[in-house]
């Protein structure tokens, strides 16, 4: 099922449609009444974008705050799904789809850098990975995890399998491309 801002109250929006608080609510109420087993969900937030008009107000910078706004949904929303039977099966994968301009731009060595967070009750147990990947790397790694095939995701790679011997992130933006591995960082701009 497919739901957008025009299934919100007018009320309830802002520039971009319903907020974080709002958004993550219906999420949670759509995953925990869900009846068959098994299931996928792509959600996007929207807060922390511009204007940067939230409703939470706990630091002076209004970019700040909107990025501490949806991590604060973010943590609600899974301490919530926590104490739920379906977060046992469960894993909740976490990056952006985006970087923020604000104050770095395409040459700062941290604007490509983006977490992968994958929580859950069906994760085995913590750990932490510092490689390079590309986004079009999660499905084949997600479906790996499942053991479902990739084959029709020719341009993804597992990379937590022995054959991702050569890590390295390819990424195009509306005025260029980006290539980086572990020798350096190649742009075209």
């Amino acid at each position: 099922a497919s739901i957008s801002n025009m299934d919100v109250p007018e009320e309830e929006r802002d520039a971009w449609g319903a907020n974080d608080s709002i958004s993550f609510q219906r999420l949670y109420d759509i995953i925990t009444t869900r009846k068959d087993s098994a299931w996928y969900f792509g959600f996007q937030t929207i807060s922390s974008h511009e204007p940067w008009t939230v409703p939470y107000h706990k630091l002076e910078n209004e970019v700040y705050n909107a990025f501490a706004y949806t991590e604060h949904c973010l943590g609600v929303f899974l301490d919530s799904l926590s104490r739920t039977p379906v977060w046992e099966n469960l894993v909740v994968v976490i990056f952006a789809d985006h970087g923020s301009m604000y104050q770095l731009d395409y040459q700062h060595p941290m604007f490509f850098r983006m977490p992968l967070l994958m929580v859950g009750g069906a994760v085995k147990e913590p750990k932490t990975y510092n490689m390079f990947v590309s986004q079009s790397d999660m499905a084949a790694t997600l479906l790996a995890q499942m053991r479902i095939s990739n084959k029709d995701y020719p341009w993804s790679r597992n990379v937590l399998s022995r054959k991702y011997t050569y890590p390295f992130v390819y990424t195009t933006y509306p005025s260029g491309m980006l290539y980086a591995d572990r020798t350096g960082v190649t742009m075209m701009d």
